[in-house]
């Protein structure tokens, strides 16, 4: 048996863990240096930071202060517009006293806050009723069928005040207390017929007149167109 040549083994391997060893230490010091980079990068990152936050919460207060001043505008318009729609209301209704005035207003603000309409929209139907000559207790009578109504014939409040007032002055047994039958009669023949509100809005003037001198009520004509 051969003898095996330890030493030729023992050689190779020693030429091969010198350039290993300056490998090792080399990567060692670049490891070294990395972790010192990172360090140091995360302490600068941490000194950021905080005037980034402080920068965000300037920012964002920047922001909330300039919503409150558009928010406080648009309260200002809001109060203004209002305001002018009762002063319009007001020169209609000359001859409404002051009490009949505020309760106007106040049936405004009211609706406007129960309703899908704004009380300065609300004060525009009421000067709408005014027009026709009803007095403060009829407008508050009908203001809020009215509305309704409005909202279910995607109408305009102001047409349909004016159709509403102009059937209840036409039909000598109709009241302001009875807005809401009338109201549910247009409303009624826009849903379960070819009519719509314009249609009614137009055919009704036409043929109130005669039907309240043929002694035929607001319904049955209704029914008939």
């Amino acid at each position: 048996m051969s003898a095996i040549k330890v030493p030729a083994i023992f050689t190779a391997i020693d030429k091969f863990s010198n350039p290993v060893k300056r490998m090792t230490k080399s990567t060692q010091t670049f490891a070294q240096k990395a972790e010192v980079g990172i360090a140091r990068l995360d302490r600068r990152m941490r000194k950021l930071t905080p005037s980034i936050g402080a920068m965000g919460k300037q920012m964002l207060g920047l922001a909330a202060t300039g919503a409150f001043i558009a928010g406080i505008g648009s309260a200002i318009t809001t109060i203004k517009d209002f305001e002018q729609a009762n002063a319009d209301l007001s020169a209609v209704m000359s001859s409404a006293t002051a009490p009949e005035l505020k309760a106007l207003s106040k049936d405004a603000s009211s609706l406007g806050g129960i309703t899908s309409k704004t009380a300065t929209e609300v004060v525009g139907l009421q000067e709408s009723f005014a027009r026709l000559g009803f007095e403060t207790p009829d407008i508050v009578n009908m203001t809020e069928a009215t509305i309704a109504g409005a909202v279910a014939m995607n109408a305009e409040l102001a047409e349909t005040a004016e159709l509403t007032g102009a059937m209840i002055r036409t039909f000598d047994k109709l009241e302001s207390t009875d807005a809401t039958q009338v109201i549910d009669q247009m409303t009624l023949a826009t849903q379960k017929s070819a009519l719509n509100f314009e249609k009614l809005q137009t055919a009704l003037p036409i043929v109130a007149g005669a039907s309240q001198a043929a002694g035929i009520s607001f319904e049955r004509t209704v029914a008939l167109l």
